[in-house]
């Protein structure tokens, strides 16, 4: 089953016996666990199809949280390889890409009935600072509610809009090589830093004049 793993060891068959038998424990998850082999599309179904879903038509905001040791490929989730950063489509698109794309065919779908605007920010959590990719790293100043105040976003009106943000965001994140994720050709290393990405999706029913506004988080710890 794609939510259960099992794990198996080896347990003594009693005091200072030599024979082992192999000892199997199952855990059951809520969500499917995906193994090394799983492609970008399997994930993006598994962890954000359903939530990309929720933000556009049930008046939700969604969390899509990426989080492991260094060199695991929580960039490579979000992001996508280099082979795949011209388009949102590619085979080995990452989540975020992913995500824009469903949102722009979803407002192109509704274009007759609802006006919708697609905006995107970024920030970078860096040496215990707040930092604004959109704004050459400018600080970010935090509200009393603990959300950014100020923080600059820019429209993603198409698919080539997005790839300038993600362009934007990778060229100004803090990287550095390191031994579990070294640097190479089109691989500037283990990215040092978290980085928050914010689309807002703002939904006008022509109709009702009624105004709905979402926010999908994307964050790469």
């Amino acid at each position: 089953e794609h939510n259960t793993i099992v794990l198996e060891d080896e347990a003594s068959l009693g005091t200072g016996s030599s024979t082992a038998a192999v000892r199997s424990q199952a855990y059951n998850f809520a969500q499917p666990v995906l193994g090394p082999d799983a492609q970008q599309s399997e994930v993006h179904a598994a962890a954000a199809a359903d939530l990309v879903k929720a933000v556009c038509n049930d008046g939700f905001n969604g969390l899509l949280f990426a989080y492991g040791q260094t060199g695991t490929g929580k960039t490579h989730t979000i992001m996508g390889p280099e082979s795949s950063w011209k388009s949102l489509r590619h085979a080995e698109s990452g989540i975020l890409p992913r995500a824009v794309a469903a949102i722009l065919d979803t407002m192109r779908s509704r274009e007759s009935s609802t006006s919708s605007v697609l905006t995107a920010s970024a920030m970078e959590f860096y040496m215990s600072s707040c930092l604004d990719l959109l704004d050459d790293g400018a600080a970010c100043i935090i509200g009393p509610d603990h959300r950014p105040l100020g923080l600059v976003s820019t429209p993603i009106d198409s698919e080539q809009a997005c790839v300038g943000f993600m362009a934007t965001v990778r060229e100004r994140r803090h990287t550095r090589a390191t031994l579990m994720n070294a640097a190479s050709d089109g691989h500037d290393g283990s990215s040092r830093s978290h980085c928050a990405m914010i689309l807002t999706l703002r939904q006008l029913d022509r109709a009702s004049g009624a105004v709905l506004t979402t926010e999908l988080h994307v964050i790469d710890m």
